[in-house]
Order: C-alpha cells, then sequence, then structure tokens
C-alpha cells in the first residue's frame, strides 16, 4: 500500500499553492510535498501528482492514475470520478470545485460530481471569480461562463478571430480591475477586459519561453525560460523589467510562479525551489533555496 507521508526526495515539481496557513504544498512526479519553514512531509507517495488545490481545509489531489483524493483534517478521501488525467482545479466562493481535464470539466459538490462539461476540452488552466469561470484550453482558446444552480449561462468563446492568435493558452490571471491576463504556447501575453481581447504580442526580449505568469496587487510577474523573472506594473500597454537586486536568483529557468500569504514569491526551476523577498519596489532583498543540499534530488521542477 502507499503511505500517506514520508520524509523521502522528490524529482519532479509540477505545482505549488499555498494555504491560509502559509504551508507550501509542492505537487511532484512522486507525490505531495507539504513544506513548513524548512521541514517537509511526503503525502501520496510514488504518485505522480499533475494538480492540486487547497480550499477551506481541504486539498484536493490528483494522480497521472486518474484517482483523485481530498486531504483534511479527518484523513485522505477518495473522490470516484472519471478516469483521465486532471490538469487544474479550482473552486467557487461557493464551494463548487471545477476539475479541469483532457475531455471537459468535471463539478464536484460535497466531494460528489455533479455535473460534467463538454463543450471544452484539452483544459489548462481553471480562473474562477465568483461565480464566473473563465477556462484556458490548448486547443480551443478561452471560454468564459457563469455557473449557477448546476447550469451554465453567458457563455463566450474568445478564439483567433476575437484575437488571441493563439489558440494553445498556458497559462491565466485575474487582476483586481478585472482583466484576464493569459499567455500562450507562442509566448504571446495579452488580456481580455470587457469582452475585448487585447493582443500584446511577445514583451519579453529574444521570444523567450514563458514558464508561468502571476498577479501580485498592482503588478504582473513573468516566469521565463532562461532569462529569469520579468515584472511591469499593470496597465493596458505594460512595460517589463527584469527581476533584480541585492540577491541573485539561483536559476533563470522558471518554470512556475507564485506568492504565498506573506507577500514571498516562490518560483520553479530546474535546480530547485527558490523563496524570493521583494520590497516596496519590487527588488530582491534575500532569497531561500530549497535543493539538493535539503534533500530534494531535482532534475526540473514545475511549482
Amino acid at each position: 500500500s502507499t503511505p500517506l507521508y514520508s520524509s523521502a526526495a522528490s524529482d519532479v515539481y509540477k505545482r505549488q499553492i499555498t494555504d491560509k496557513t502559509a504551508i507550501s504544498w509542492l505537487a511532484s512526479d512522486k507525490g505531495l510535498l507539504q513544506l513548513t519553514s524548512n521541514s517537509f512531509k511526503y503525502f501520496l507517495q510514488q504518485k505522480i501528482i499533475t494538480a492540486n488545490h487547497y480550499t477551506k481545509g481541504k486539498m484536493f489531489v490528483a494522480t497521472a492514475d486518474g484517482g483523485m483524493v481530498c486531504i483534511d483534517s479527518a484523513g485522505i478521501k477518495r473522490i470516484p470520478y472519471l478516469n483521465t488525467t486532471v490538469n487544474t482545479i479550482n473552486n467557487t466562493n461557493k464551494g463548487t470545485v471545477f476539475v479541469g481535464t483532457d475531455t471537459g470539466i468535471v463539478v464536484l459538490d460535497s466531494l460528489k460530481v455533479i455535473d460534467t462539461l463538454t463543450m471544452v476540452n484539452n483544459v489548462r488552466k481553471i480562473v474562477i471569480e465568483n461565480d464566473t469561470v473563465w477556462v484556458g484550453s490548448s486547443t480551443t482558446g478561452i471560454k468564459r461562463f457563469v455557473y449557477q444552480n448546476d447550469s451554465i449561462s453567458n457563455l463566450i468563446d474568445f478564439k483567433v478571430s476575437d484575437g488571441l492568435y493563439d489558440m494553445n493558452i498556458t497559462d491565466m490571471q485575474l487582476d483586481a480591475d478585472g482583466r484576464l491576463w493569459y499567455v500562450s504556447k507562442q509566448n504571446n501575453l495579452g488580456f481580455i477586459k470587457n469582452d475585448i481581447v487585447h493582443h500584446l504580442g511577445k514583451k519579453i526580449p529574444n521570444n523567450v519561453t514563458v514558464g508561468s505568469i502571476v498577479v501580485k496587487d498592482n503588478r504582473l510577474f513573468i516566469g521565463t525560460h532562461g532569462l529569469g523573472i520579468w515584472w511591469s506594473k499593470i496597465a493596458d500597454n505594460p512595460r517589463f523589467k527584469r527581476l533584480t537586486g541585492k540577491s541573485k536568483l539561483n536559476s533563470n529557468n522558471i518554470y512556475q510562479l507564485a506568492f504565498d500569504t506573506h507577500n514571498y514569491l516562490w518560483s520553479g526551476t530546474q535546480k530547485g525551489v527558490e523563496q524570493i523577498e521583494l520590497d516596496v519596489s519590487n527588488a530582491i532583498v534575500s532569497t531561500q533555496y530549497f535543493g539538493k543540499s535539503d534533500g530534494f534530488t531535482l532534475s526540473l521542477i514545475h511549482i
């Protein structure tokens, strides 16, 4: 049987999220890692984690074998659902959970499947604000709809004819002014506001690959494969600067970015996981790196 946790090392990180107690959860190809300060525990050991999401004391974890569980104070509960790989998980403020897969979206309530949405496939990112759901696909662009009373309304498709240029969406984030920021496989950046697509093109030099985007207050951060992290104040025409400061990043190959509840920026790289402290001017004050010396044997990390 698979043990619940151990303090073993991990090889490849897929994703990181931070719960309200400031515990960081790192999803890997060998289990789910819970990191608090400098200590860690390993959950679902030897399971390849494809997606995880924390909400209201519950951690939802999906594995490559098509399994999905919920971890809470009562233990681990298995959620029976479609036997397919999960790529992303999110929830509404009412607690309804949306599970994005290659074949559609599974909707959960109280750990039970209540709906299956098949109007979109190859789901890569789900972003939710109140009852409005944004879905980014690797083949069909971006969809937005309202989900209330177990039904969909106000469905809108955003595609090439609307100005996306590239239908392969790799990441999306909402800002405080209601803009949905997106980045595509071809490294095109843009946003959608008031149902209008604003294509901004390639905003980082040298056509470098964009690994992740994250919004924090009035700032947009971009992680790249080779040129580190870039940031800009959020605007209709953002001007990005490379993130620099007193300390240097351990790696410039950034695969995912996330902020925790203490306003630390976390980056997932090909070498390890790095915690970055920023000052009010967005300069790097200090960094803390977790890698091989901390028990991680890493070749590539996606937080």
